[in-house]
């Protein structure tokens, strides 16, 4: 078995094992335990085997390293603890496994492998949503270590999931990925049943957050394939479209409080105020952070409160502004610099199916940034969200060097 073989067979293990970590699964007595170390495991086994080879970096992923280096720099200048070990390792399985574009070879591995991955999030997370339902109308509800499952909280499903929240995501990600199949290739019908559970499933969840992001996914996929005038003209309506929300800023808070049974004086869930601790928080450690294992310590030594809203499950609930904390500001820097970067790739149409993926790819990218204003999934855990983006990140990277537009646009003469 090839290097990149076992690349892509490790990160279809990484999607199938964030996925479950999702859902009540991950929850189960050692199953996280072991699922994490199969992953650490694996990742060194591969590492171990790169290096053996003298496998050199790519040259189009330079800004991933020169983002892993200065993260590498500032974690060291804290106390160093087993947990902050763990985040700098599962993170660099993240960047240079995930994150590496070179492992598909040519557009036909690329091609199959991605809707192979694509397919097998779908079938996962159509599964656990059909049985959350089947579940419900059943009348079964049940509660595992501390965490309710099966009900409807505030007016919103969770479903086997962890909470609304989740739900939402990963159900705003079947849909954008049933779109992406479909655009890339043919689809049975079974994955347009999977679509329409999915899209139940992210009205029941009532999350603002995804339904927001599946709207900004399907906006960008439309005016990325525009000329640079008509994306001009699209870009301007979307700035007057926000100006308009802004304007009319409390007639919308109180509509949206209305339709998602949120009480008007708090829309935001609270997180209005852990975003205020965590800006007064970044006043104190603007420059070099907390540490990703004293982060925890330092904010619920200045607000022991912060324990009983949520922090400790959710962090900040702003990815931005809790990498400013955790890392200062010049990590958030090189990563936005990183973000850029990718969001200036240009894309050749020498292929629809491929051409619209890699559209649908940069879409979905920038419906995950969206997203991070209001949740913590792009850094600091086994995500799934998190997997794909970095899967994704990877692909769009292949575009800044000959070798890696070769893999995309060109067939293998094999």
């Amino acid at each position: 078995m090839s290097i990149y073989s076992l690349e892509r067979n490790y990160t279809l293990s990484f999607i199938v094992i964030t996925t479950l970590f999702s859902s009540v699964i991950g929850q189960l007595p050692y199953v996280s335990f072991l699922l994490n170390t199969f992953l650490l495991l694996g990742g060194l086994f591969i590492f171990y085997y790169k290096i053996n080879k003298n496998d050199t970096f790519p040259k189009s992923n330079k800004m991933v390293l020169c983002f892993w280096g200065i993260l590498l720099i500032v974690s060291l200048l804290h106390h160093i603890t087993f947990i902050d070990i763990k985040f700098l390792f599962l993170t660099s399985l993240q960047l240079f496994i995930l994150g590496s574009g070179y492992k598909y070879e040519n557009r036909e591995i690329l091609l199959k492998n991605m809707r192979f991955y694509l397919k097998v999030f779908v079938y996962i997370v159509s599964f656990l949503s059909i049985l959350s339902l089947l579940l419900y109308y059943m009348g079964i509800q049940f509660s595992y270590r501390g965490l309710m499952f099966i009900r409807f909280f505030d007016g919103a499903f969770d479903g086997l999931y962890l909470n609304p929240n989740t739900i939402g995501y990963v159900s705003f990600m079947a849909v954008a990925f049933i779109w992406l199949l479909k655009i890339s290739g043919k689809i049975n019908w079974i994955l347009w049943f999977c679509f329409s559970i999915n899209i139940v499933c992210l009205l029941l969840c009532k999350s603002r957050t995804s339904l927001g992001a599946l709207l900004i996914f399907l906006f960008f996929y439309k005016i990325l394939q525009e000329t640079p005038k008509k994306q001009c003209v699209w870009f301007i309506i979307l700035l007057l479209f926000l100006g308009g929300m802004i304007f009319y800023s409390e007639i919308l808070i109180n509509v949206m409080g209305f339709i998602f049974s949120k009480a008007q004086d708090d829309t935001l869930n609270g997180r209005g105020i852990l975003w205020l601790e965590g800006i007064e928080t970044l006043n104190d450690y603007y420059m070099w952070g907390t540490g990703y294992g004293n982060f925890s310590h330092v904010m619920l030594s200045r607000n022991p409160d912060l324990e009983l809203m949520g922090f400790l499950g959710g962090g900040l609930h702003n990815f931005y502004l809790q990498t400013a904390v955790i890392f200062g500001v010049i990590v958030l820097f090189f990563f936005l610099c990183l973000l850029g970067s990718i969001l200036r790739v240009r894309l050749k149409r020498n292929n629809l199916s491929v051409y619209g993926l890699l559209i649908g790819m940069k879409s979905f990218i920038i419906a995950v940034c969206f997203i991070a204003f209001f949740e913590v999934h792009m850094l600091y855990a086994a995500n799934v969200l998190n997997t794909f983006f970095w899967i994704f990140i990877g692909v769009l990277l292949l575009t800044k060097s000959k070798n890696g537009e070769a893999i995309i646009y060109r067939y293998s003469l094999l």
